[in-house]
């Protein structure tokens, strides 16, 4: 039997949605990180850094319930292509705005609106240029792209701010995002569904329904809320690494990519292989406990142990590779679980609210823990996460037979 992952590859259609979404998501992750390296190296305020997460997300809970529901009104071909070029000339404004935090917000904010419509329109897409039975791993291939897009941008995005300057890398990203909306132009193209209030209503009465079924079904939504609870923590994480670099490992935040993110994504691989050859012989449950567990511990390390080591910097990375390994290791399971357990008609409502409830979810603990981390330090941060991630581990263990 062929290999589903190698068959969807074969799609020149698929290539070239695949091809738009590597382009853009690498670019959302570059553009993230330099402008909390910029924010930081001018105010060393991880408060500041943590409104860079806030204006990105508002465009998110405001449009995000509805944006699929437009999306499915006009084309989504065209709607892929106008959005690539239009950010693609937004990425250019933080090249004319010089120190002004405000005006980053700003433009932070536009990119955001605009993806808001992009984002629905490439998952509407894939539907249409790949077979149901090839439609979950076109998804599969989807979502690693997207995890590794975050390893990548925020990977290299330091060296490169090192090697090319401050204005470069927004070039760099502005021609990803042109050759993005290149790769869209070359799509089929697709129906227009006409507008009308019954349609709308329509929508909007799936969205109810989908949150009602969440509510309603404990199998459901106890992986959501853990996936909800990744998601966040990933957030909390982004925005205090400046902070944890400059002040803790006493680190470039420019090296912050390749000695903690680079580590981090090696660890990730070598998780998402060691999940595979485990997915036969150990329950769900059994490798979300542990995963818990040694997420966990590594964070303890991180905030507590690593500042009584000379070779700080060193030890911080093997412990990044250990916490890539612990975190995917309940997250593939969990996320599994989800996909097993949600019925097919759905399954596009359960992912569409986990997406919209990660964003919302975010926004307190990453505004709080900014403030936090300015009054009292990051590492506290870092172990209020290990001890939930420990009593989470915990009660997975002892008290859930779910999974």
């Amino acid at each position: 039997m062929n290999n589903p992952l190698i068959e969807i590859l074969k799609i020149k259609n698929f290539q070239k949605i695949w091809g738009s979404q590597i382009f853009s998501q690498v670019t959302l992750q570059m553009i993230n990180f330099i402008i909390i390296i910029n924010i930081f190296e001018r105010t060393h305020s991880t408060t500041s850094v943590s409104l860079v997460w806030i204006f990105y997300s508002l465009p998110a809970i405001i449009l995000g319930p509805f944006s699929g529901a437009l999306v499915d009104m006009i084309s989504r071909k065209k709607t892929l292509i106008i959005t690539t070029l239009l950010n693609s000339v937004v990425v250019l404004g933080f090249l004319l705005i010089g120190n002004k935090i405000y005006a980053v917000y700003a433009i932070i904010f536009l990119y955001s609106i605009i993806n808001q419509l992009y984002f629905p329109a490439e998952a509407a897409t894939l539907p249409s240029i790949v077979s149901k039975t090839l439609l979950p791993a076109a998804n599969t291939i989807f979502l690693f792209t997207q995890y590794s897009a975050f390893l990548i941008g925020f990977g290299l995005s330091g060296p490169l701010l090192r090697i090319a300057g401050p204005k470069i890398p927004f070039l760099i990203t502005s021609i990803l995002l042109i050759l993005a909306s290149l790769l869209v132009s070359r799509l089929p193209n697709d129906k227009i569904l006409k507008i009308n209030t019954k349609r709308f209503l329509m929508v909007i009465g799936k969205l109810r329904e989908g949150y009602h079924y969440i509510s309603q079904h404990r199998n459901i939504l106890a992986p959501l809320l853990i996936l909800i609870s990744v998601q966040v923590v990933i957030s909390l994480f982004t925005v205090i690494l400046p902070s944890y670099a400059v002040d803790v490992l006493r680190i470039d935040i420019r090296d912050a990519g390749p000695l903690l993110i680079i580590p981090l994504a090696l660890g990730t691989i070598g998780g998402a292989i060691l999940v595979n050859r485990l997915a036969g012989n150990w329950r769900k449950r059994k490798m979300i406990t542990y995963g818990a567990f040694i997420s966990s511990f590594s964070l303890i390390i991180l905030a507590i142990i690593v500042g009584f080591f000379h070779e700080v910097t060193i030890l911080a990375s093997l412990i990044m590779m250990l916490l890539g390994a612990g975190a995917v290791m309940f997250i593939i399971p969990t996320q599994t679980f989800l996909q097993e357990q949600t019925p097919e008609n759905f399954r596009a409502r359960v992912f569409g609210t986990l997406g919209f409830l990660v964003i919302l979810g975010s926004l307190p603990p990453v505004l709080f823990a900014g403030a936090i981390a300015d009054l009292i330090g990051v590492g506290y941060i870092l172990l209020l996460v290990a001890i939930g991630a420990f009593g989470f581990g915990y009660y997975v263990f002892n008290k859930n037979d779910q999974f």
